[in-house]
């Protein structure tokens, strides 16, 4: 997916990109999900751009289906076999809501981990793929 963007600041080799979504972007629902309006995108900065600059960045991603699996139904799954099997080991309910509990918060945070260390690897989803429209004053133009 490519999107346009006005780069905000940057940070190392990544830039923070501010993009208005599209309605075209209705059906995939990846900025939909950070809030309405304006999205701020974290992006590899291939192309050097500047704070200020309009680029167009390229969006890419883990499949949506496997990404909500990850997300939503594993931990959902924990959470319900984490209160049978609770429920089944101490013959209480409360107890077996407790472990269900347990396994939710546990697989939502192996999620966590599993996002920082691919975030540490580099491989953020988007990067800059060109700048579009360079900012005035900017050396070497």
């Amino acid at each position: 997916m490519r999107e346009e963007g006005v780069v905000v600041s940057l940070d190392g080799e990544s830039a923070r990109v501010r993009i208005l979504p599209r309605r075209s972007c209705g059906g995939c629902r990846a900025c939909a999900a950070l809030g309405p309006g304006e999205t701020l995108i974290e992006a590899r900065n291939l192309a050097g751009a500047r704070p200020g600059e309009q680029v167009r960045i390229e969006i890419s991603g883990p499949d949506p289906v496997l990404a909500a699996v990850l997300v939503y139904l594993i931990p959902l799954l924990g959470l319900i076999a984490g209160s049978i099997a609770g429920t089944a080991l101490t013959g209480s309910e409360a107890a077996g809501l407790g472990t269900g509990v347990a396994s939710l918060a546990c697989l939502y945070w192996a999620a966590h981990r599993y996002d920082l260390r691919v975030r540490r690897r580099g491989t953020a989803p988007a990067a800059v793929e060109r700048i579009i429209e360079r900012r005035e004053g900017r050396e070497g133009d």
